[in-house]
């Protein structure tokens, strides 16, 4: 006779995922000449719960390097961008237990300047990355029992007794 016995375990309950497009603008200290390269690091983020909705709260830093007095010298303007955005998920799991749940945020693209425009001494950018959501809920799993199962015992003694050392014998 089987039994059918319920296990509590932590499963991804819900999944999201979604592409982030910001527009940020610096200002530039003397006329700028021309864009020489740019460079999102140190994306940071906190993320919270609200039903089935994610809030990502997180900021990047954006590096522009340009050229300025025709070309003659070089610079680099800095500044930290905030971004908040909300990412919408799905329930793949209706039975589950809503307490304590935990979110993993993955950044399946990080952050890219995407175009970079000059317009006097500012300089506008479009930074562009996808973030990837699961959260993470207890929920239960149904296990049968099976009674009367046979035990299966490894026969290493035979194995090992049809083994010819000498195989790769020298020439």
């Amino acid at each position: 006779m089987n039994q059918v016995r319920e296990i509590v375990t932590k499963a991804v309950v819900a999944k999201g995922k979604k592409n982030v497009r910001i527009d940020a603008k610096i200002l530039g200290n003397e006329p700028i000449y021309s864009i020489l390269g740019c460079i999102v690091i140190n994306n940071k983020f906190d993320a919270r719960r609200e039903n089935f909705d994610i809030y990502i709260d997180g900021n990047f830093e954006l590096n522009v390097w340009y050229s300025t007095m025709n070309n003659s010298q070089t610079e680099i303007l800095k500044q930290v961008v905030y971004y908040k955005e909300n990412v919408k998920t799905k329930q793949i799991i209706n039975d589950f237990v809503s307490r304590d749940d935990d979110i993993i945020v993955k950044v399946d693209s990080h952050p890219s300047c995407q175009d970079v425009k000059i317009n006097d001494n500012e300089v506008n950018v479009t930074i562009e990355f996808e973030l990837a959501v699961d959260v993470i809920g207890e929920t239960k799993i149904q296990i049968s029992i099976l009674d009367n199962v046979e035990v299966f015992l490894d026969d290493d003694e035979d194995f090992t007794s049809q083994i010819n050392q000498n195989y790769i014998g020298k020439k």
